[in-house]
């Protein structure tokens, strides 16, 4: 299995990157989620945007974490091999726990995974099914499996959410643990306003006690009724 591909960025579009591995004679071609393409798109000129026309040449190095499959075609007669990439192994891993989900495969993945895992995640964790069923090649009734199997296993996806882009700032002076400030913060990132977030995250730590983690508190405070 192919985990990691290193090389030159020679041309990145929303859907594709083609990466040229020097001394090996040899150029990748790795297929992207959209929110990898567009983000790999804006750093290196290009449109940035769904749907960017033309894409962006690159120049720079770059690491892609990979997962190697093969896609079937003309009724499972012909194989051909496909790369998939991503810019950090949790990405990668969420990916793969995403595609556990019955009714969600590879190919239905890349045209869904629109947002990055943290933001899914979050909506997963929220029971968000409204949410996810504005993603593309995501009905109802998959969106309800999807949080059927699984909610409960991405909490730690949703608290990214509060450590990488998806940042949110807790006021300075907070007498909260970080296991709270954690869980506030995903709160916060799901839309709550931070007094609403904090008191149901208080709230859900009485029940809970001192020990528990933050993947605990969050699930508990959706049990909270809002003030």
């Amino acid at each position: 299995m192919i985990l990691r591909v290193h090389g030159i960025l020679e041309h990145v579009a929303e859907r594709a990157a083609e990466i040229r591995v020097e001394g090996a004679g040899v150029s990748y071609q790795v297929m992207l989620p959209s929110y990898v393409g567009r983000e790999l798109e804006a750093e290196n000129g290009g449109a940035g945007g769904v749907g960017g026309a033309g894409g962006a040449r690159g120049g720079g190095e770059i690491t892609l974490h990979t997962l190697h499959y093969f896609e079937t075609h003309g009724q499972g007669s012909t194989m051909i091999p496909r790369l998939i990439g991503f810019q950090s192994e949790s990405d990668r891993a969420f990916f793969e726990l995403f595609t556990t989900v019955k009714g969600v495969g590879a190919r239905k993945a890349l045209k869904a995974l629109v947002e990055p895992p943290a933001v899914l995640a979050a909506w997963i964790v929220a029971r968000d099914a409204k949410a996810l069923v504005g993603l593309p090649e995501i009905g109802k009734r998959l969106a309800e499996t999807i949080i059927a199997e699984l909610h409960g296993k991405v909490d730690a996806y949703a608290l990214e959410a509060t450590m990488t882009g998806g940042h949110v700032e807790i006021k300075a002076g907070s007498s909260l643990s970080p296991q709270q400030q954690d869980a506030v913060g995903v709160l916060i990132s799901l839309g709550q306003q931070e007094s609403d977030a904090r008191r149901r995250i208080e709230q859900a730590g009485v029940l809970l006690g001192a020990d528990a983690t933050a993947e605990q508190l969050v699930e508990a405070a959706f049990g909270v009724e809002a003030g």
